[in-house]
């Protein structure tokens, strides 16, 4: 995983979308000494998703700038 170009895990709950685990924070909650804590403490809840029949160009401009 760290060696791999993936960033951001999305993380589901009863088939939907519940939120995002980023690799940031992944590292982040693993160095500080928290491997027990459950995936749902360490994902992000807030998070921006693109509709399957976006066009890529208008879900860049949206999407840019944001984490």
């Amino acid at each position: 995983m760290l060696a791999g170009a993936q960033r951001d895990f999305p993380v589901t709950e009863n088939g939907r979308l519940a939120g995002v685990l980023t690799r940031d924070a992944l590292v982040s909650a693993l160095a500080t000494g928290h491997a027990d804590a459950s995936v749902g403490h360490v994902m992000s809840r807030e998070f921006q998703t693109a509709d399957a029949h976006e066009l890529l160009d208008v879900a860049f401009e949206r999407l840019q700038g944001r984490q």
